[in-house]
């Protein structure tokens, strides 16, 4: 390799660590949120029970039950229960593990891009990387961890690499497929994908390896049956039966990618055909968005009224990136016809088209909401599909303008979900400091319903999670709700006496609000994954049991 081959190397290297170095920071200190209690609390039982891993009890919906009536496998919970044992349970400490996987990404993700879009490659990765649906999405989920997965699979199958002979590609890929399959089942869709990809190329010798995942899904259904006497992946439930829901979830899918990623205007930008009329939309929506923020900041616009102005914005974005996803597929067709080039451009297309359909088909006909966090899986192949049909024409001002978009934007959501999580952190301790201070405390039990980061708090302050069907509060105990997240126990099931409410303060800092109620983690048709609001903020009520 010649000196400038090795000076580009070291460069590109350099602005990947900078890329981890920035996502590692934003979820280090970050307190656990949403559904990392559940994870970690599964993790802790795993570490001691490891041969018995789904027998073990938890209280996530408001009673005490089985862990096996959770819906994911347990791949990613036996890596933190090795972890925890390690290095412990500390937010630093767990998340470091979350870090390895975030590295992962990055990785992988340069490694494709630089294998179909080279010229592009940076700006690929940091786009995905820098989006607030990665950056956010990070906490103690499955969703990065099964992102890397995903990652590792098509960076097997796709670029020069994957073109060579021998098996090695396609068994790299079943691996991938066995280790996502074990992290969540909607990784299921990788096997047709797997197995058509191997036809395709006519590979004949390889096709056994797509039993391989279910050789391992196997395994784990008998482990399952040894563990608790059941198949976990035969639990689970199936599709709703509302016809219209598919549509809602497409049209919230659309909005989430509006809200995530400024891909569709930077698509239009950069179009040949109407590059000056795309130009102009993307500085009047940035313009318009920073005028609509800083109204809401100064309370001279109402809440609603943004929601209507970004429910706007997210449906036009996202429907420019859809368009911006066609146009990088429409060169299929003529290798669809003729098998011309099936080793290269179009080879490469139609996998991603086929990553795209998978991801996306799975989560909008089976799953039980729409959230970013189920986008995450196919932002790269949605990123690299549009690239590869706007290359010739992305230049480096619209490169550097939806970069800097994407970051802004990330900080700013980043910022509202760490106060998000914050609150619930800081004051759980506080508020067990302050009864025991008081006196109310005195020799009573304190209850409490709500779970996400507060239960996984409450639980360390000596708060005892409430099972609304075997609990038996006495008069005298203490009650706390814990407002802004999932409540399961219906408290008008006990006389409650109220004491006081703990109100977050409001903040500009969480301006771009993740909390109202939870759009990030439960998106909708009617509204996109964050909102404009300067009432984004949480309460907990506490009451004395009559």
């Amino acid at each position: 390799m010649n000196k400038a081959g090795i000076s580009q190397r070291k460069s590109a290297f350099l602005w990947l660590a900078m890329l981890a170095a920035v996502v590692t920071a934003a979820n280090l200190w970050k307190p656990y949120h949403l559904d990392d209690t559940a994870h970690l609390l599964i993790a802790q039982w795993i570490a001691e029970n490891p041969l018995r891993p789904m027998s073990g009890i938890l209280n996530w919906i408001g009673v005490d039950e089985p862990i096996h009536r959770t819906n994911q496998p347990h791949l990613f919970f036996y890596l933190m229960a090795g972890w925890g044992r390690l290095f412990g349970w500390s937010e630093p400490a767990q998340h470091a593990l979350l870090a390895l996987f975030s590295i992962a990404c990055i990785a992988l993700t340069y490694r494709l891009a630089r294998g179909l879009v080279p010229e592009h490659a940076l700006w690929v990765t940091a786009l995905v990387v820098l989006s607030p649906a990665f950056v956010v999405s990070q906490n103690m989920m499955v969703d990065v961890p099964l992102l890397a997965c995903w990652l590792w699979f098509f960076a097997a199958l796709m670029g020069p690499a994957s073109r060579r002979s021998g098996i090695g590609p396609y068994l790299s890929a079943a691996l991938a497929a066995s280790c996502a399959v074990l992290i969540k089942y909607s990784s299921l869709a990788l096997l047709p994908i797997l197995a058509f990809v191997i036809l395709w190329d006519r590979r004949w010798r390889a096709l056994p390896v797509v039993l391989l995942p279910v050789a391992v899904l196997g395994a784990w259904s008998v482990f399952n049956l040894a563990d608790y006497g059941g198949v976990h992946i035969l639990q689970r439930g199936g599709g709703s039966s509302d016809l219209l829901r598919p549509a809602k979830f497409a049209i919230a899918w659309v909005l989430i990618l509006g809200g995530v990623t400024p891909l569709g205007l930077a698509w239009a930008a950069s179009h040949p055909r109407f590059r000056r009329i795309g130009v102009l939309a993307a500085s009047l929506a940035a313009t318009a968005l920073a005028a609509v923020a800083a109204l809401v900041a100064l309370s001279l616009l109402s809440d609603e009224a943004a929601d209507l102005f970004l429910w706007g914005l997210f449906a036009v974005n996202g429907s420019l990136g859809l368009a911006a996803v066609v146009a990088g597929a429409l060169a299929v067709l003529p290798g669809l016809r003729t098998r011309i080039g099936d080793q290269g451009d179009t080879r490469d297309r139609l996998i991603l088209l086929l990553w795209i359909a998978g991801g996306a088909g799975f989560y909008i006909l089976l799953a039980p909401f729409s959230a970013v966090r189920h986008l995450l899986t196919v932002l790269p192949a949605i990123v690299l599909l549009a690239c590869l049909g706007m290359r010739a024409g992305l230049g480096p001002r619209t490169k550097r303008a939806a970069l800097a978009a994407s970051a802004l934007l990330s900080a700013g959501i980043a910022t509202a979900d760490f106060r998000f999580a914050w609150f619930y952190k800081t004051q759980a301790a506080r508020i067990a400091a302050d009864l025991q201070a008081s006196g109310l405390a005195q020799d009573r039990t304190i209850w409490t319903s709500g779970h996400w980061g507060w239960q996984w708090y409450a639980n360390q302050a000596g708060f005892r999670q409430i099972d609304y069907r075997t609990s038996r509060p006495q008069p005298g105990d203490l009650f706390i709700e814990a407002v802004g997240v999932d409540r399961q126990f219906p408290k008008d099931r006990l006389a409650l006496e109220p004491l006081r409410s703990v109100v977050q303060s409001s903040s500009r800092a969480s301006l771009f609000c993740t909390a109202r109620p939870i759009r990030f983690y439960l998106s909708g048709s009617r509204y996109g994954p964050w909102s404009l609001s300067m009432d984004c903020r949480q309460r907990i009520d506490i009451y004395r049991v009559r």
